[in-house]
């Protein structure tokens, strides 16, 4: 199964989640230790003898936002849901890909709440401005924080894909990089140009519609945490942890948001049918699932099946 190689993997190569097991440990949240410990370690798939392809996977996440374990799992559900919404977009009206980056100077640990706070309001005033509401049809915001080790600052920035009107680069509508900076240091209210960088999106065939490999890029930014270890060794975790604590790093607006909110109500219908019928019973044929529980071994590294 997929799942268990992709699990086991991270269990036996990632050093963070010791690392972050401990750093959380000295902060004196015991619950959050223990849940990413226990994180992905019982596993129960359910599965037809007569239909093999047919089989239900249930794994035990933390949910945590560091763990590496789940950080992988929200890349690709997030990759699956984005994916479903650019398809819809493409195939339903006709505009250009952009991609946005939007930074501000970096900050000390004590100060990086605050930061993010006022870069979530900024991006609001940005998103209002006439000339970008007049060109934006849709966008998905997702946030990313790196760390110096040279003078221990932290580094919060947005990646966003930005979905403009067809006669963007054709009209009066286009805005340069420059002026993206300006909106953006006005919007950011500082008195320095941030740096920006925009650029349009395009696949490798060079079709327009053909661009989810460089769509599906974007996700990868709000999902990895690849300072955490350096964070926890330069003890700023505590810093970072509660800054980082219940924000919502990514973000759709306009028709993603729409097409977000559709792909939801189809997912939920499907869900709540699914509670309907008999989770033992093959939708297939009807038959009996045979029912296996999946265990971690710590100790041997490996999972152990106890059907």
């Amino acid at each position: 199964m997929k799942a268990f190689e992709s699990i086991k993997h991270v269990k036996t190569t990632s050093g963070d989640i010791v690392s972050l097991i401990e750093a959380y440990e000295k902060i004196g949240k015991l619950n959050a230790a223990v849940r990413i410990k226990q994180c992905s370690n019982v596993i129960l798939s359910r599965q037809c003898q007569n239909h093999l392809e047919h089989q239900s996977v249930q794994i035990q996440y933390c949910k945590n936002r560091f763990c590496p374990i789940c950080t992988v799992h929200r890349s690709y559900m997030l990759g699956a849901q984005l994916k479903t919404i650019v398809d819809e977009v493409v195939q339903n009206s006709k505009g250009h890909w952009l991609f946005l980056t939007l930074t501000m100077k970096n900050v000390y640990p004590e100060d990086l709440g605050d930061a993010i706070e006022h870069m979530m309001k900024s991006w609001q005033r940005l998103s209002q401005r006439k000339k970008v509401r007049s060109v934006l049809q849709g966008w998905f915001r997702g946030m990313e924080v790196t760390f110096n080790e040279t003078d221990h600052t932290f580094h919060p920035h947005f990646h966003v894909l930005l979905y403009v009107r067809r006669s963007y680069f054709t009209g009066k509508y286009y805005l340069k990089q420059d002026a993206w900076a300006a909106l953006w240091k006005e919007s950011l209210q500082v008195d320095y140009t941030p740096v920006v960088d925009v650029r349009r999106v395009k696949s490798r065939s060079g079709n327009e519609k053909d661009i989810m490999g460089a769509v599906l890029e974007v996700t990868k930014y709000p999902m990895k945490f690849d300072s955490i270890e350096s964070v926890i060794a330069h003890e700023h975790f505590d810093s970072f942890e509660e800054a980082m604590f219940r924000r919502r790093s990514i973000a759709f607006g306009g028709i993603l948001k729409k097409s977000l909110y559709m792909e939801k109500l189809v997912h939920q219908d499907s869900v709540e049918q699914d509670s309907e019928d008999n989770t033992s019973e093959c939708k297939v044929c009807g038959g009996t699932l045979s029912t296996n529980f999946v265990l971690w071994n710590d100790s041997m590294k490996m999972y152990q099946s106890y059907s």
